[in-house]
């Protein structure tokens, strides 16, 4: 699989060394990913990520990792895997004491891009709070609506 302009983010898991998320475009219409646990010395062979489609003819996609707030995981134990992330901002910051959860993964990932299918429009978020599963990325959090064209994540 050809990939192209990708970008790394380590995600940090609680009983291994970290992993290293790499999120690239191709040109099949959907983004691709790999993943290395050695530190970038080997990456695995990538897989098609279908939940992040790409516009015709690409576009430069965003990924950053974080580590989520206790009230972010604590929403994350109750509600539903598809929330969107804009329904869980609320929770941001709100000083709720930090829950003892059992993850595979200590770290989540946001990823930016035009989420419109036939042009580079619709600049949207997307987050995945289990970022070594593909399956996992939510619905997409439309920040503008409109022609856009790529949009970089800062930490």
């Amino acid at each position: 699989m050809k990939m192209m302009e990708c970008q790394v983010a380590e995600v940090a898991g609680q009983a291994c060394d970290p992993v290293l998320y790499c999120n690239a475009r191709t040109p099949c219409r959907c983004r691709a990913a790999a993943l290395s646990t050695d530190q970038g010395l080997t990456f695995e062979s990538p897989s098609s990520c279908k939940k992040l489609c790409e516009p015709p003819h690409g576009c430069q996609g965003s990924v950053v990792s974080f580590t989520p707030t206790p009230g972010l995981l604590e929403a994350d134990d109750v509600e539903e895997p598809d929330t969107p992330a804009h329904e869980m901002t609320c929770l941001l910051n709100t000083g709720n004491a930090a829950s003892t959860l059992h993850r595979s993964t200590m770290s989540w990932l946001l990823y930016s891009h035009p989420m419109d299918k036939r042009k580079q429009g619709n600049l949207s978020i997307y987050l995945n709070r289990s970022p070594l599963n593909e399956a996992k990325w939510g619905h997409p959090w439309l920040l503008y609506e409109g022609p856009c064209s790529s949009l970089d994540l800062p930490v």
